[in-house]
């Protein structure tokens, strides 16, 4: 179970939930949560409590930078690539029988604490069907969630391509995934 606690006053993110009267990190987690799933303008964690929205990269990144704001240095962020197909990420299914894709090479973002996992992307989802078929998993530093995780992902999938001799090129394959993440914006 992640340690809950009071937040503490001069950082950044902390200021802003006090300033709104989230006093405690297991309220400021609920508050991330709820937030509508979709990209922010700006990949910074801190961004999402203005926009009001956030991807598991920016939820979770926000949540590991208020961590570490409180001197909580024991939360990791933590990456994942998992074939993501209707039964583990409802809303993708329709694109991806579009292009008769059996699942998309995705890359998920999520924080661990200890052996467990938890992942706050979406409203009121508890579930992490993703999480029985992770195919790699490493962990990050919140700086990571912007160009070296796209780099990193672009990479996994050129190299499926290959392996799986697929009929679609990089560019083509990254904007189905593009599609499949907007489809999320609307699943609630």
């Amino acid at each position: 179970m992640i340690p809950n606690f009071n937040l503490s006053t001069g950082g950044l993110i902390s200021d802003h939930f006090i300033k709104n009267d989230i006093l405690t990190f297991y309220e400021a987690i609920n508050h991330i949560r709820k937030l509508h799933y979709g990209r922010s303008k700006y990949k910074y964690p801190n961004n999402i409590l203005k926009d009001l929205r956030g991807t598991c990269s920016t939820k979770h990144a926000c949540i590991k930078e208020l961590a570490e704001e409180n001197n909580i240095y024991s939360i990791d962020l933590n990456m994942c690539i998992y074939p993501m197909h209707e039964g583990n990420t409802p809303g993708v299914g329709k694109i991806l029988n579009r292009y008769k894709l059996e699942y998309m090479l995705e890359s998920h973002v999520y924080i661990t604490y200890g052996d467990e996992r938890f992942d706050f992307t979406f409203p009121e989802k508890n579930e992490m069907k993703w999480e029985n078929e992770i195919l790699i998993e490493t962990s990050i530093d919140v700086d990571q969630i912007k160009e070296h995780k796209a780099a990193y992902h672009k990479n996994i999938i050129k190299d499926w391509i290959e392996r799986d001799k697929l009929p679609y090129s990089l560019k083509e394959l990254w904007q189905i995934r593009e599609s499949c993440i907007l489809a999320l914006q609307t699943v609630d």
